[in-house]
């Protein structure tokens, strides 16, 4: 199997994926009733449909049952996560393997937020509130649902010598095992298993035993988890209180798009401005002129598409001075000028897409 070629494949946007991006770049940070009823209109048929998915505001947390998940006798299944989902939080009665295919994600587990980096690999037990949220079209989160009732059928093996794998599995309903294991950068090898089970998966209607192929990738992947040195604690990866530092962060440089500056962070947050750049590029992935970037074009994206300010306006909105920077920089994103993605919306609009 050529990996690039699968990869540069699953990066192909869904017709769900290209409506859902549509509709995140267009009212991103909106969060006026008038727009959740339109997203509401664009995205779903019904008000029913809408509230299954657990993106209704007043759904705080939902569960999931296996049996709603994967056909009945089935005992895992894989799924690429729909990338510029609004997901909320949820819990399930099955385990879930998160592997970061390429890129990386974003992960809450309870009130803790962390990135999930490019080839890393987590383990979630049963009944934990978390949510997964990628909002890139370069991104790729294999989701691998596991039956929590027929995990010593499906990988028998692990369980023959006592081991933190095993315990994990058994023990979690007890309370003495961590919400979550993170085995942060795997080699390729993990890669091409994941990618194999991926796609026995989707050959699952086709052929009787695509599925044992499948079961027999994943329990390759935590055979060889247990030859390697043990997980990282979702609790050891996060120190106190950090998750909700980089969200004030984050959150002030989106509210402050046209004047923010690495040193005005540094003085307001208490840290030299060499520590909170290497902070912010541990903790997203993303220099802090690269997040300041994507906030910038994300919000020009979104006033021109609900606002008739003209261009000079939102750039001034958002903190760009030269006209030539900005339209080379919007165009590379979006692959058109300001006035054009502009007229191409209102275009969508009328036609009734």
């Amino acid at each position: 199997m050529d990996t690039r070629e699968a990869i540069s494949s699953l990066l192909e946007l869904r017709e769900n994926e290209t409506i859902l991006q549509y509709f995140y770049e267009r009212h991103i940070n909106t969060q006026e009733e008038k727009e959740r009823e339109k997203a509401l209109q664009i995205l779903f048929s019904s008000k029913d449909a809408y509230t299954k998915t657990g993106n209704d505001p007043a759904v705080q947390s939902r569960y999931l049952f296996a049996d709603d998940t994967m056909p009945k006798g089935q005992r895992l299944g894989l799924f690429l996560h729909p990338r510029f989902l609004p997901d909320t939080l949820h819990a399930h009665d099955y385990f879930e393997m998160k592997y970061s295919l390429q890129g990386d994600s974003t992960i809450q587990v309870g009130r803790q937020v962390f990135m999930l980096k490019e080839r890393s690999l987590c383990i979630l037990a049963p009944d934990i509130p978390h949510k997964s949220l990628v909002f890139d079209t370069q991104t790729l989160l294999i989701n691998i649902a596991i039956r929590n009732d027929t995990i010593k059928e499906s990988f028998p093996r692990i369980f023959e010598t006592p081991n933190f794998m095993s315990d994990f599995f058994q023990m979690h309903s007890y309370g003495n095992t961590p919400p979550m294991l993170v085995f942060p950068d795997k080699q390729s090898y993990f890669q091409d298993l994941i990618l194999c089970a991926y796609i026995a998966e989707e050959d699952r209607e086709k052929h009787p035993f695509a599925m044992y192929l499948c079961e027999t990738y994943i329990e390759q992947v935590l055979l060889n988890l247990l030859l390697q040195e043990e997980p990282k604690e979702l609790s050891s990866m996060i120190p106190q209180n950090e998750s909700k530092i980089l969200f004030e962060i984050l959150t002030y440089m989106q509210k402050n798009l046209a004047t923010v500056s690495l040193s005005e962070l540094a003085d307001k947050y208490h840290f030299s401005k060499a520590y909170l750049s290497r902070y912010l590029k541990k903790s997203t992935g993303k220099s802090f002129q690269e997040l300041l970037s994507n906030y910038r074009l994300s919000e020009a994206s979104r006033l021109l598409l609900s606002t008739d300010w003209n261009v000079d306006d939102i750039m001034s909105a958002i903190g760009y001075a030269g006209r030539t920077n900005f339209y080379k920089i919007f165009e590379a994103r979006y692959g058109k000028t300001p006035s054009d993605y502009r007229h191409f919306a209102y275009a969508v609009d009328t036609s009734g897409a």
